[in-house]
């Protein structure tokens, strides 16, 4: 098991490289912040949206590497992180759909159709962005409690006569029962 945790340190590097770089590109030239506009928050979430994907490979290297590895701690994390991703993305949907409804009506005739096509489009993303954050959440959390259950499977546990049992555990003899 020593060779693929010399995985860890050089993948979990470029998993900051991938969720980390897009974002930053992106959050820069937003800058200063403007939630007060609703072109801004439109233009914002259209261009986060364009960036989203990577750092979801990112997200999945991370998950990777602590499966592999049985990191606890990280999987827990990537197990609660991906349901606040998922109300994240759930509420930029949810806004942007109504900065797009506003936003609309400043377009011309003839330049509607692609405001609408580009806007579905992006809703759609930060949709399965939010399924994807929530599979990440479960399967986090099914790779954690697999685990618990092959520790409890492999715990030492006390026979009827007192002695020491390692190994997989069975009911009766674990129990006190009759041996």
């Amino acid at each position: 098991m020593k060779q693929p945790k010399l995985l860890a340190l050089p993948g979990y590097l470029v998993a900051l490289l991938l969720i980390g770089i897009p974002l930053v590109e992106i959050a820069l030239p937003m800058l200063p912040t403007r939630f007060g506009e609703v072109q801004w928050r439109f233009g914002a979430a259209g261009l986060f949206s364009r960036a989203m994907m990577t750092p979801f490979l990112g997200l999945f290297i991370v998950f990777a590497i602590a499966l592999l590895l049985d990191q606890r701690a990280v999987l827990r994390t990537i197990s609660v992180g991906g349901v606040l991703l998922a109300v994240l993305l759930l509420g930029a949907f949810a806004i942007f759909a109504l900065d797009a409804l506003q936003v609309r009506v400043q377009i011309k005739p003839e330049a509607r159709r692609a405001f609408d096509t580009g806007a579905i489009f992006a809703l759609m993303k930060f949709a399965l962005g939010s399924v994807t954050a929530v599979v990440f959440a479960s399967s986090a959390r099914r790779a954690l409690a697999r685990q618990r259950s092959k520790q409890q499977d492999t715990a030492p546990t006390l026979t009827s006569r007192g002695s020491l049992k390692v190994g997989p555990a069975t009911a009766p003899d674990t129990l006190g029962g009759p041996n």
